[in-house]
């Protein structure tokens, strides 16, 4: 006898309170089944970050040095992220496919150990990525709505990621510098409230990286 079956899942997602509001399934998260319903549409997880905030990337454009970073598109991972030995990317995928997105980044990384990298996200499936992300960066911060370069509306937090070049000495990696331990804490607090200064302060990053 042969056995067949068909399993269904549903992703794991964290959305705020003010989306659920906004969508009508602040019912049913207090178990009131005969309110609210679940507006799938409404939650954004084919709107990669700059889709959803225009200005972020401006911001993002002015904040890193250099006028040779490259903002890839979903069909430039496989190709273009490979051409150059030290290139300068910037990866924005939209919230339901970062994990394909990593796995393009983790193999460049490794294949061109001296390219710079930048990884933008909004924060809602983060149950598939958000631990290899953190085993590969160098900085991984999380802009809280509200911030200058992430306004309330977004409803849901904005990851943004820096991976440097590997060093060519010990400890090999820009995470286990003592610059980037205190440097990174000061980044988080002036992401609340100084969209320049943020900028400075992640230049001030990329130029440590590449003198080490």
């Amino acid at each position: 006898m042969t056995w067949s079956c068909r399993v269904r899942y549903s992703p794991i997602l964290w959305i705020s309170g003010e989306r659920m509001k906004k969508q009508g399934g602040e019912g049913l998260s207090r178990g009131d089944l005969n309110t609210g319903v679940l507006q799938r549409d409404y939650i954004p997880l084919a709107d990669y970050a700059f889709k959803g905030h225009k200005p972020l990337e401006q911001w993002m454009q002015e904040a890193l040095p250099g006028d040779d970073w490259i903002f890839l598109k979903e069909e430039d991972w496989s190709r273009k992220a490979y051409q150059d030995l030290k290139g300068k990317y910037v990866w924005s995928p939209a919230p339901c496919v970062p994990d394909a997105c990593l796995e393009q980044l983790c193999e460049v990384q490794h294949i061109h150990p001296e390219s710079s990298h930048v990884f933008v996200c909004p924060t809602l499936m983060t149950y598939n990525w958000q631990k290899q992300l953190r085993k590969l960066a160098d900085v991984q911060t999380t802009v809280k709505e509200g911030s200058p370069i992430w306004p309330v509306d977004m409803l849901e937090p904005v990851t943004i990621s820096l991976v440097s070049p590997l060093l060519s000495n010990r400890p090999w990696k820009m995470s286990r510098t003592g610059f980037v331990a205190s440097w990174e804490s000061d980044l988080q607090r002036v992401y609340r409230s100084c969209a320049k200064t943020a900028g400075r302060y992640m230049r001030e990053f990329w130029v440590e990286a590449w003198r080490r």
